[in-house]
C-alpha cells in the first residue's frame, strides 16, 4: 500500500487534473461556456451511498446522476465520439440556445413537473443546480435529487434521439 501511496496514487491525481484541465480548456476554446458556470460543479466527489436494497432503476439513474456531477454536465452520449454531449445548441422544448444541465435541470419549462417547486425568478439556475447536485446527508431527499437529475437527462437524450450511460 506504501508503494501504491507514494508512485500510483499521485500519478492518478495528476492524470485526473489534466484531463479536467484540457476538456475545460476546450469548452473554453470552443466559447460555450464560461468559466464561471462550470466551476462550482467540479467538486470532489466521494461515493458516500451504501449499498442499499433500492430497485434496479433508481440505481441506473443515480450513475447518470454520479456521472453528472463528475463531469459537471448531462451525460448524454455522442453516437458519433461516444464522448458526452454537455451543451446542446438549442433545447427541443422551449427552443432556448445553447443549453446545458443547468437549464434542464432548473428552468427549461419541459421539465417543470419534475421539479418539486416552480422555478422562482429571484434564485440563480446555478444556485438549484448546484444544490441538486450535492450529496444531502439523508437518503430520501438523495433520491429526490437522483430522480429530478436523471429523468430531466433522460427525458433530454430522448427529445434528441439519443442515449445516457
Amino acid at each position: 500500500m506504501r508503494q501504491y501511496a507514494k508512485h500510483v496514487q499521485p500519478f492518478l491525481l495528476s492524470s485526473d487534473y489534466e484531463w479536467f484541465k484540457n476538456a475545460l480548456a476546450v469548452l473554453n476554446s470552443e466559447g460555450l461556456i464560461p468559466y464561471v458556470d462550470i466551476i462550482p460543479l467540479h467538486q470532489p466527489w466521494a461515493a458516500k451511498e451504501q449499498w442499499k436494497t433500492w430497485p434496479v432503476s433508481l440505481w441506473q439513474a443515480h450513475r447518470i446522476w454520479s456521472v453528472a456531477r463528475i463531469i459537471g454536465g448531462a451525460p448524454i452520449l455522442s453516437e458519433v465520439s461516444g464522448g458526452f454531449i454537455t451543451i446542446f445548441s438549442l433545447c427541443p422544448f422551449c427552443h432556448r440556445r445553447t443549453i446545458g444541465l443547468q437549464h434542464m435541470v432548473t428552468t427549461c419549462p419541459g421539465t417543470i413537473d419534475l421539479r418539486r417547486n416552480p422555478p422562482d425568478p429571484n434564485v440563480d439556475p446555478r444556485i438549484l443546480l448546484k444544490a441538486a447536485l450535492t450529496y444531502p446527508g439523508n437518503e430520501k431527499d438523495l433520491i429526490a435529487q437522483v430522480i429530478l437529475v436523471s429523468s430531466a437527462v433522460a427525458r433530454f437524450a430522448t427529445a434528441f434521439d439519443l442515449s445516457t450511460i
